[in-house]
């Protein structure tokens, strides 16, 4: 497919968001593009004015469409904005992230033969006291199994769904999974496999902003235990799709197990706590062999989670110090 045909159809979900959904519509609009593009504002049910700030949106600026759809999450946010979107290329942007300034076009541009389907780019992670810069490796990789490895191992890539731009019929059969947290996971797998061809961008192209003092003081749910359950459905499609890589999809559940258990055993500690440490804790054991045994993973990594397996709190309080919660 020739540039010049090219289109771009950048989709917002938008759910409560009045204080940063204009700073991410503007990181759009400001980027130049040299390709016709549309911006997508999806209104999940917001119960503030953060629809109407949409309409205001639309009104001031012609390539910006809304929809307004009953609250269902962000994954059913971006299905629907999958459903209208009419550009060539897709992108995603979460409301409280930015594109920082020209990344769009040189992602655009990156698509400069028919095989290249995902375009890649960094971010920038942060909040107002901290932040960190990952990039990946400059280099076009059209090997699937090389492709699915570099979301494993390169930091900069990631299963993140809002990193990459992608040829719109890589979602033909792929949507996010509705009602689950933790959704990049699975469809970025799915869509990357489809690649003919991905193309790395060693520059940072969004800021992604991390809000530590939430997830401290956050209150477990069952919702959170997705970052579990999702990194196994992950395991359960690498050992069957790509063998050679389940050491590195087992580590990662092993990560799912160390983050989420933390906040289980966070405090105010309840019954959905105890429920949840005690399932986590069965569900190790019974795979232990193979999690301690993996050579993807540190003895740090290791450690934590045996320390897990016999002291909640102890886990907790090591896992805030050494991480910096």
């Amino acid at each position: 497919m020739e540039k010049e045909n090219l289109k771009l159809s950048v989709i917002i979900p938008v759910y409560n968001v009045m204080t940063t959904l204009t700073r991410a519509v503007t990181s759009v609009l400001n980027q130049d593009l040299s390709v016709p593009y549309e911006i997508i504002l999806v209104n999940d049910g917001s119960s503030d004015d953060s629809g109407k700030l949409a309409e205001k949106l639309v009104e001031e600026h012609k390539n910006i469409k809304v929809y307004h759809k009953k609250n269902g999450g962000l994954a059913s946010a971006r299905n629907y904005g999958l459903k209208y979107a009419k550009g060539t290329l897709i992108a995603f942007l979460d409301s409280d992230d930015y594109f920082l300034p020209s990344i769009l076009d040189k992602a655009v541009q990156a698509f400069d033969s028919p095989e290249i389907d995902v375009v890649v780019f960094g971010l920038i992670k942060g909040n107002e006291t901290k932040e960190i810069s990952l990039i990946p490796k400059e280099q076009i990789i059209t090997d699937k199994e090389a492709i699915i490895r570099s979301l494993f191992v390169d930091k900069g890539i990631d299963f993140y769904a809002w990193n990459k731009i992608y040829r719109n019929h890589l979602f033909d059969e792929v949507r996010f999974p509705e009602g689950k947290l933790y959704e990049d996971i699975v469809p970025t797998y799915e869509v990357m496999k489809r690649a003919k061809a991905v193309n790395y961008l060693a520059m940072p192209g969004i800021y992604y902003y991390q809000n530590h003092s939430s997830i401290v003081h956050q209150k477990f749910n069952e919702k959170q235990y997705d970052n579990v359950t999702q990194r196994e459905i992950l395991l359960n499609k690498i050992v069957e799709e790509y063998p050679a890589l389940s050491s590195l999809a087992l580590d990662k559940v092993l990560d799912g197990y160390l983050s989420t258990g933390f906040k289980i055993t966070s405090k105010p500690r309840g019954e959905i706590n105890k429920k949840y440490l005690d399932f986590s804790r069965k569900r190790i054991r019974k795979n232990l062999v193979g999690l301690m045994k993996n050579t993807k993973t540190s003895s740090a990594k290791k450690m934590g989670l045996l320390l897990y397996l016999v002291n909640g709190p102890l886990y907790n309080f090591m896992y805030r110090k050494i991480l910096g919660k």
